[in-house]
């Protein structure tokens, strides 16, 4: 299997929103001191908006990110194998 990155936050999830036998509590309760929300109402207004251009806004910086990452590994490749 090759997409547990995919579903790592679906066990995460589950784990932490399962009793505990031992302490008979949430493992998310003990560390934040309420109960996780699976489920929330999608919101509407202006904080939607707002929200949605922050997240096309992180999309942005990461696929740059992926850019300058993937120079520097060519970079790296061309120097370590002109030593070579």
């Amino acid at each position: 299997q090759n997409d547990w990155v995919e579903l790592l936050p679906v066990a995460q999830l589950a784990y932490n929103s399962t009793e505990s036998e031992s302490t008979g509590k949430l493992p998310f309760f003990l560390n934040y001191g309420f109960e996780p929300e699976a489920y929330r109402p999608p919101r509407q207004g202006e904080d939607v908006e707002k929200a949605i251009i922050k997240a096309e806004d992180i999309i942005e910086l990461h696929d740059e990110l992926r850019r300058q990452l993937e120079f520097v590994r060519q970079r790296m490749i061309k120097y370590a194998d002109k030593n070579r």
